[in-house]
């Protein structure tokens, strides 16, 4: 509309300087017949926003039209007023407010009564104007639709006027309510300004009576950033940069009926906090006496920090029996952040702490077998830095000490540093598991599938029975084929790979077997380590002696017992691999294929069994006239073998 407007300034402006030659034009158009107009803009809706009835309030002869900005219509400056013994009517500015319940309009400053039904009348006009030729702008629409408040109302004739210029909504509240207590206090939340990060153009409250205003030429939601050292306002595609102090003004409206709370001169009596600090209420564009309807709320936060998400304690121990309490945890070097204090506490007794800032350190017991203690570490920010928060301004980092997960507890702030608690709880190791033993493990015999299920020998040690597997094409479909099951798996040395759990053991190969295994620790048991950090830890399988190493980055709770033993035997039972099943896996496939083609260059060993299975031909030979009916037969080309 402003666009609109603005070109038919320019045009009745062109128009002024060049009158003669558009009135001779216009003649010359007359002559021919043709009339030189402009089509009149007609308007089919009318939009009203007025304060809603309340009790013990007075009403309101201020109405808006919406849009704010260059309308088409305006409410109408009429003004008038009748008094007498039976009859009493009232407008001001175009408005009038009407008490159904007793036949009568509203004086000024009558109050609203609780419980009564009100109407209003609010008489509309064009903004007046025609262009060069006298043709008005804008015109009513016949039918024109009235809504206020944006409810749908009656739209009738402004007292006897031109319809197409004038006419009056007339809309009927509900009954009237008590007008409700004026807002004293505003509560805003809005995301602080973060290196890097573009600003936050939305806040959030838990108030109610108040919603984002319009605010300024860079505003968005009511929202307003700019720098606070130098004023230059931010759009939305700015980003915040480290070191530097940043301002919010966020304008808002009371909605109607509610009101802002002001003194009698006026001025605000509204307390605003932003993100929970105290922020300054102050009037912008309106009047001091105004503010009872708007009020904008600023705050300038501290310098622009970067946000740190992640923090980790080096240096952890864990708590041993008959040890103090670690009090020498510190930050990477290369950090963020900073070890400010550490407490060991069990659940009567604080035995061990340490304060960066008094110095003060007391180590008052040991750690006792079985209890479970708690330690928090105290982190510091440094200058330039915060720790990340969520929306309710609570932690939103994540922790670990020694490579534990620990919790974020606490985020509190001291002057411009930040501050946050992490906690862990863990139980007194009882023992360390220097020695393992595995039974039960059935050792290889070729022709015959591994076995996986084992059993452990002592205390503070499981088998960890976790598997795991490969998805292969088999006859066309997929499969899933384990080459760990239930914490157990076999290595074939001489072909360099996991056997699966429906493969055979071939005579003459030798096999590892591993074994993974985790330490009880919520029973606080854990493998043992030396001074060096080298495990010391020994295995036996089967009575044989074997070695047990780390497994993963966190080997005090989690080893694997390594087993070498080669396959002698043939196993005897009456469930042998079927002609072709060179591999015993119960598939003939290329897979029999590509092992005797290995065979016949040289390149792998097969045993006397295997070459009986492989001669498929039946020439007495393993060969590559066997590999080529086993891929013909695994192709669907022959039926059998």
């Amino acid at each position: 509309m402003k666009n609109k407007f603005f070109t038919r300034f320019i045009c009745i402006m062109l128009a002024t300087l060049c009158l003669p030659a558009l009135n001779a034009f216009a003649a010359i158009d007359v002559e021919k017949g043709e009339t030189a107009s402009t089509i009149t803009e007609i308007i089919d809706t009318l939009q009203i926003s007025i304060e809603v009835p309340a009790g013990g309030r007075v009403p309101s002869f201020e109405a808006t039209a919406l849009p704010s900005s260059m309308l088409e219509y305006k409410i109408a400056n009429y003004n008038y007023e009748y008094d007498s013994e039976y009859y009493h009517n009232f407008y001001k500015r175009g408005i009038q407010w009407y008490d159904l319940d007793n036949d009568r309009a509203l004086k000024e400053g009558e109050a609203f009564v609780t419980g009564t039904r009100y109407r209003v009348d609010i008489g509309i006009q064009i903004n007046y104007g025609t262009d060069i030729w006298g043709i008005p702008y804008y015109a009513f629409d016949e039918n024109v639709t009235g809504y206020v408040n944006g409810e749908r109302c009656t739209v009738s004739s402004f007292r006897g006027n031109n319809k197409d210029k004038f006419r009056e909504l007339s809309y009927t509240f509900p009954p009237c309510e008590d007008a409700p207590a004026d807002i004293g206090g505003v509560n805003l939340w809005i995301s602080e300004p973060l290196e890097n990060a573009t600003a936050d153009f939305t806040f959030t409250t838990n108030d109610v009576g108040y919603e984002p205003g319009e605010g300024g030429l860079f505003a968005v939601n009511g929202v307003t950033w700019y720098d606070a050292d130098t004023s230059v306002d931010m759009d939305i595609t700015d980003t915040f940069k480290a070191g530097r102090r940043y301002t919010v003004a966020i304008e808002l409206n009371a909605v109607s009926p509610y009101m802002f709370a002001t003194n009698s001169n006026g001025t605000s009596k509204v307390y605003a906090t932003v993100n929970g600090h105290k922020a300054e209420v102050y009037c912008n564009a309106q009047t001091v006496s105004d503010m009872d309807k708007e009020i904008w709320v600023r705050y300038t936060f501290e310098a622009c920090k970067s946000e740190i998400n992640t923090v980790e304690v080096m240096d952890f121990s864990l708590p041993q029996e008959g040890k103090k309490g670690d009090i020498t945890m510190s930050s990477p070097d290369d950090s963020i952040y900073t070890v400010e204090g550490i407490t060991w506490q069990d659940s009567i007794s604080t035995i061990a702490t340490w304060n960066k800032k008094t110095g003060y350190t007391s180590q008052n017991g040991v750690f006792e077998s079985g209890v479970t203690y708690t330690v928090t570490v105290t982190l510091a920010a440094k200058s330039g830095y915060k720790f990340a928060t969520d929306n309710n301004g609570k932690p939103a980092v994540t922790a670990s000490a020694g490579g534990f997960e620990m919790q974020v507890t606490e985020h509190y702030a001291y002057a411009s540093d930040s501050y946050i608690m992490v906690t862990g709880r863990f139980i007194c190791k009882q023992s360390l598991v220097s020695f393992v033993k595995i039974i039960n493990l059935e050792e290889p015999l070729a022709g015959k599938r591994p076995d996986y299920f084992v059993n452990s020998l002592g205390v503070g040690y499981r088998i960890d029975n976790t598997s795991a597997s490969d998805t292969v094409l088999r006859n066309g479909q997929y499969v899933e084929r384990y080459y760990k099951f239930a914490g157990v798996s076999w290595f074939d040395i001489n072909e360099g790979r996991y056997i699966y759990e429906d493969e055979v053991f071939v005579q003459g190969h030798v096999y590892t077997a591993y074994i993974d295994i985790v330490a009880n620790s919520d029973r606080g048991y854990e493998f043992k380590y030396n001074e060096e950090s080298e495990s010391v830890v020994e295995a036996t399988v089967n009575g044989n002696q074997a070695l047990a190493d780390p497994l993963g980055d966190n080997g005090a709770l989690n080893h694997y017992v390594e087993y070498i033993v080669s396959c002698h035997y043939v196993f005897e039972g009456n469930d042998g691999p079927e002609l072709g099943d060179v591999n015993g896996d119960g598939y003939v496939d290329n897979l029999d294929a590509a092992m005797i083609l290995k065979y016949d260059a040289g390149l792998t060993y097969l045993v006397d069994e295997q070459l009986i299975i492989a001669d498929v031909n039946g020439d007495g030979c393993a060969d590559n006239l066997d590999a080529a009916k086993i891929l013909k037969f695994d192709a669907g080309i022959i039926d059998s073998l």
